[in-house]
Order: structure tokens, then C-alpha cells, then sequence
């Protein structure tokens, strides 16, 4: 014999069933809010080699030229490992050349590193290297060459706030230990110049007159415009431009300078833009 269903109890059963899609739903709705789709998570960059490299700020490229193959280069630096850089026709390509003191004038902007034995407080000193370079409008910018101000915007959250403790003498950002003055030059007399030196300290720029000596001992360059045939495995260079998909960089323009040391320094002749101070 069939046992009779009463109303009631199609009732409960019905609001059972319910009850049961109801929680089969939100499962799935939980499960795929913690696991995101691949389209969902935000691309980066990439190296040359095909891993992802975050954005930065500074040259595009920078560091010891590794390899040349017709008009692209291979740039190794500790900081960024190899990229490569591609030039074309409208690159422009400039490199260190000596210069005198008579070619200094009132205007030029100076970057004044005095030798050994000298204080890194000292307002007056005698130099050893002066590197020259003129101004971008009107500015000589923080780091002494013109326009070397660092990119305007906000600095990433999570960077690094200091520099790695075994990274090469001389390398952007170390303390310095020896007098140094980067700036415009106010005045020339004789081998006695004035500079107006910058010091970037708690987020603001002092100016502080130097006085500096140049001796016939004082290493003295500038940069001038050059060709791509300044472009030789073991230099340094530091690229201007955008980087595509793959991470090559097709350079608007390249700076060629020499090793310091057997080291290229983080950006413009071994000045990076994130040197700390002056």
C-alpha cells in the first residue's frame, strides 16, 4: 500500500531542496572569488630574458657593455642584469671627452670630487676629477648634470630604502668621505672656481657656495656628440627609451663613458638618479 502524502509534507520537502541549491550556489560563488582567473592578475614588464621585471624609474638601460651585434647591444649591470638596447637612425649618441679649465665658464654645470684627505664638509678643496656638462633649461638639476632632476610623480610603495652594503666603491648613493660640490659655477678666477653646490636632505635642496681648486693634476671631461662607433664591448653606457613586450629597449638616446674603477656606475657617466645627496 502507497502511503499517502499530505500538502504538508510536500511542503518540507520542497523547502529542502531550495535550502540545498541555495548552499550549492554560494559555494561556488566563494570558491571562484579566491581563486582569480590569469586575465584577472596585473602584467609586468618583461626582461629580455622573458621573466617579469617590475617598472622603474631612472634610464631605461645602464651599465658595462657586454656584447655589440650590428645596431644592437647587450647592457649588463648588478642592478638589472642584461638588457637589450637597439639604435636607430634618429638616436643620439654622445660619449667623455678631456677638456680644459679655460673651456669652463660661469653657467656650466660642475660635478667637483676632490681627492684623497679632503672632507666631505669642506667648502673649499682642490679637485681631482670635474665632470662639465651644461644646463637644461637653465637647471643643472640636483645630481649636477643638466636636467638630472629625479622624475616627478610618487615613488613606488615597498622600494628599497637603502643601498646594499657590499655594493663597489664608488657606486651611486655610498657616503661620501672625500669634499664634493655638484652644481652651477657662479664665477671663474683664474684655476679658482665658485660653485653653487646642491644637497638634496630630507626631501628639500640646499645650495651652499664651494670654492674649488684646479690643479694640474685635475682629470677635467665634458660630453660631446659622437657616432655609434663609440659603442665598445667594455664601456659604459646608459640608454634613453622604451622597452617593448620582450624588454628590449630601442634607445632614444646613449651616453658612452669610461669604467671608473673597472665599474659603471646606476645612470649618466656613474651618477645614477638615485644617488643619495649631493
Amino acid at each position: 500500500m502507497f502511503q499517502q502524502v499530505t500538502p504538508f509534507r510536500l511542503a518540507i520537502a520542497g523547502v529542502g531542496i531550495v535550502a540545498a541549491f541555495a548552499l550549492s550556489g554560494c559555494g561556488s560563488s566563494r570558491s571562484g572569488a579566491t581563486t582569480p582567473s590569469p586575465s584577472a592578475t596585473p602584467s609586468a614588464a618583461s626582461s629580455s630574458n622573458g621573466s617579469a621585471r617590475p617598472r622603474q624609474f631612472g634610464p631605461a638601460a645602464s651599465g658595462e657593455i657586454a656584447a655589440v651585434s650590428g645596431t644592437t647591444m647587450q647592457v649588463q649591470s648588478q642592478q638589472n642584469g642584461q638588457v637589450a638596447v637597439t639604435w636607430t637612425a634618429t638616436t643620439k649618441f654622445s660619449h667623455t671627452v678631456t677638456t680644459t679649465l679655460a673651456a669652463i665658464k660661469a653657467g656650466d654645470c660642475v660635478i667637483a670630487s676632490g681627492g684623497t684627505g679632503t672632507s666631505a664638509s669642506a667648502s673649499s678643496f682642490t679637485v681631482k676629477t670635474l665632470v662639465v656638462s651644461q644646463p637644461v633649461n637653465g637647471s643643472c638639476g640636483v645630481r649636477g648634470f643638466g636636467g638630472g632632476q629625479r622624475p616627478a610623480g610618487q615613488r613606488p610603495s615597498g622600494r628599497p630604502s637603502a643601498f646594499p652594503s657590499n655594493r663597489p666603491s664608488g657606486f651611486p648613493g655610498r657616503n661620501r668621505t672625500t669634499a664634493f660640490a655638484n652644481g652651477k659655477v657662479s664665477s671663474v678666477s683664474g684655476s679658482t672656481l665658485v660653485v653653487a653646490a646642491q644637497q638634496r636632505q630630507s626631501g628639500t635642496t640646499k645650495t651652499t657656495n664651494k670654492t674649488i681648486t684646479v690643479n694640474s693634476s685635475t682629470k677635467i671631461t665634458t660630453t660631446a656628440a659622437t657616432t655609434s662607433a663609440s659603442v665598445v664591448v667594455g664601456k659604459c653606457a646608459t640608454a634613453e627609451g622604451k622597452a617593448d613586450s620582450t624588454g628590449t629597449v630601442t634607445a632614444t638616446s646613449v651616453q658612452i663613458t669610461d669604467p671608473t674603477n673597472g665599474q659603471c656606475g646606476g645612470g649618466f657617466g656613474g651618477f645614477g638618479r638615485g644617488a643619495n645627496g649631493g
